[in-house]
């Protein structure tokens, strides 16, 4: 069975600690946001995928941009991600059933591969690894 939509981009909640405050528990915790990929399927069979990269990761860069095999690795016609609070993201709609290595390039100096990317493979850069997203193929199911 497909799922329609598949998150890799989650929150998790930490309990640090558990301390009594004026008769009460109180729970401490940590929030911890963890970046990454969303892949929502499309029933056209196409897959909505929204890349995000950390603003703590960017070191105060201005622009990042996601390139790769779906753009034919060209920086003039890449998407600039939007910066958020947290994280710069796009979205970026895709043939399901492929493969896509991307990187992505941060005020068009440096390189930087997404740390929950699906795979990684060498790229044709001696010690150079390019991230890699897979989509799985759209199955029709039956009515």
């Amino acid at each position: 069975m497909l799922i329609g939509l598949l998150i890799v981009y989650y929150t998790v909640i930490l309990c640090r600690g558990i301390y009594k405050h004026k008769s009460k528990i109180v729970f401490q915790t940590l929030k911890i946001r963890i970046m990454g990929i969303i892949k929502n399927y499309q029933s056209k069979g196409s897959v909505k995928v929204t890349f995000s990269h950390p603003v703590s990761a960017a070191n105060g860069a201005k622009t990042v941009q996601v390139l790769g095999d779906f753009n034919n690795w060209d920086g003039k016609t890449a998407p600039k991600m939007k910066k958020g609070k947290d994280e710069f993201s796009t979205v970026i709609e895709l043939s399901a059933g492929q493969k896509y290595e991307f990187r992505y390039l941060i005020d068009n100096t440096q390189w930087d591969n997404d740390f929950s990317a699906d795979g990684y493979v060498s790229s044709p850069y001696p010690g150079i690894t390019n991230s890699v997203v897979v989509l799985d193929a759209v199955v029709a199911t039956p009515a």
